[in-house]
């Protein structure tokens, strides 16, 4: 998986996520998310928050995906 890390420090994780690529598993699809890649590259992060999204200006498919990655 392809991502761009737009923003990171220790506090926060910013990506690009790109359009039809799902957040999390809808316990259907056996395809990789956004969750599977961002606990595969920050496995310390398992248990510090939720993530959430904003729309990219312009109201295209494509987002900005937001992670917390401590607790601040």
């Amino acid at each position: 998986m392809n991502i761009k890390i737009l923003f990171e420090d220790k506090n926060v994780l910013v990506i690009d996520k790109p359009a039809g690529i799902m957040v999390h598993s809808d316990g259907k699809s056996k395809e990789k998310t956004i969750a599977d890649w961002v606990l595969s590259n920050y496995p310390s992060i398992k248990n510090v928050g939720e993530p959430f999204i904003m729309e990219r200006e312009g109201g295209e498919k494509e987002r900005y995906y937001v992670q917390e990655l401590s607790i601040v």
